[in-house]
């Protein structure tokens, strides 16, 4: 098996499509994989995170045959799928925005749950010692401020819970 320095690879793609002497060419790549028809070659911005491309590719055949480069791709088939440093593959990329945003939702869940259980206790609690100290009970009250089973017992004794 031959080794591939993918990093020849990817400076050549950058050479061709992000050139500001090539810019009709990456409108026309840009064109061809998104199945637009943009005609401002100015409108193009390149963007790559440290050294990988990220594409979406739709079928070469299914390319306007208007298309500058459509030729070049279609002879070079292999070498533009192999050009992608990293293929993108869009089902297996939403599933892990999916559980991404599904963890974070339970985080955040989790969080708005526990401030919630928090805001109810002190209520129960400040209902509790109102209670107990409008009666003058207040050795109960001492009680219940530091012993959570006679704050639960106090809780349904009274109704408060």
């Amino acid at each position: 098996m031959s080794t591939v320095n993918r990093r020849h690879k990817d400076r050549l793609f950058g050479f061709l499509f992000g050139n500001e002497a090539h810019r009709d060419w990456t409108l026309s790549l840009y064109n061809a994989v998104s199945g637009s028809s943009h005609s401002n070659p100015d409108d193009i911005l390149i963007t790559t995170i440290s050294d990988v491309i990220y594409m979406g590719m739709k079928a070469l055949e299914d390319m306007p045959d208007d298309f500058l480069i459509r030729s070049s791709l279609l002879a070079n088939r292999a070498e533009v799928k192999n050009m992608c440093i990293t293929e993108y593959n869009e089902t297996e990329t939403m599933l892990m925005f999916k559980e991404e945003g599904r963890a974070e939702g339970h985080a955040q869940g989790q969080a708005e749950g526990r401030a919630q259980g928090r805001r109810e206790a002190e209520a129960h609690f400040g209902k509790l010692m109102s209670f107990l100290l409008s009666k003058g009970l207040t050795e109960e009250a001492k009680l219940v401020s530091v012993d959570e089973n006679m704050r639960t017992e106090l809780y349904k004794k009274y109704g408060i819970v």
